[in-house]
């Protein structure tokens, strides 16, 4: 058990230490694609735009492109020959690897978590903390999950990078990133609550006591699910396995 935490901070370590070297990469995929699609979505609604919607939707896409476009990349890498016979090698357990990776990016998510609410503080927005911070809890699980799911899927490493910056995209695009949830109904919120990504998105109102209710229930239940199913999956697919012959590398 110390073993395993010895190596999941170790990897954490690894990544902090090699941030500086991909500080261009971070600030464009996680800073400057996100804040271009807000722009594009004040432009859009000619200014109407609330500032809790503004401050939500600008954070969830932060932290969903920090996740997919840089988390779910770094797990497809693992399915690199050479990466395989390293583990198998050293006797490294793949998960503890994603582990130590996905709560870097956790830490990296929290330091957005604060400016959020310094922002919303500094504008006299009333919200509930504990309730906020209840919200990342559930929030980080699901997309640390989603991120490992998404990079197991891809085999091919040298394609991860454009796939998974496509899927990005295509999310962003199909979540009411800057749709409240009492904004959203008929057919039309059926459709989203399909998407895990709108879920998260929405649960963040419940801080500022815009989300109650069994809307916020079954959010919740529904998140907890896609974090089973995708660990019983991951589970399935790198637990033990470290030949390559398993992973249908070759």
């Amino acid at each position: 058990m110390l073993n395993s935490l010895n190596r999941i901070w170790t990897t954490v370590y690894i990544n902090y230490k090699s941030l500086r070297f991909n500080l261009m990469n971070y600030l464009m995929l996680v800073v400057v694609f996100p804040l271009s699609y807000l722009v594009m979505n004040i432009i859009a609604s000619n200014g109407k735009i609330s500032i809790i919607q503004t401050v939500i939707g600008a954070y969830t896409s932060m932290i969903i492109s920090l996740f997919f476009n840089l988390f779910a990349i770094q797990v497809s890498s693992a399915n690199e020959i050479q990466i395989l016979e390293l583990y198998r090698t050293v006797k490294v357990k793949v998960l503890e690897i994603f582990c130590g990776n996905g709560l870097f990016y956790t830490l990296l998510s929290v330091f957005m978590f604060i400016v959020m609410v310094l922002i919303t503080a500094f504008n006299s927005i009333e919200f509930n903390l504990f309730r906020l911070v209840l919200c990342q809890i559930i929030c980080f699980s699901l997309l640390s999950t989603l991120g490992i799911v998404i990079g197991s899927l891809i085999r091919n490493p040298s394609m991860a990078g454009p796939i998974i910056n496509l899927i990005y995209m295509i999310c962003v695009i199909v979540t009411p990133i800057y749709l409240a949830p009492y904004r959203v109904d008929g057919i039309l919120k059926h459709l989203y609550f399909i998407n895990p990504l709108s879920h998260v998105v929405w649960i963040n109102y419940w801080g500022y006591d815009q989300y109650n209710g069994i809307e916020l229930i079954k959010s919740i239940a529904y998140m907890l699910l896609v974090v089973i199913l995708g660990w019983i999956y991951i589970f399935k697919r790198w637990n033990n396995t470290y030949s390559k012959e398993k992973k249908n590398i070759i």
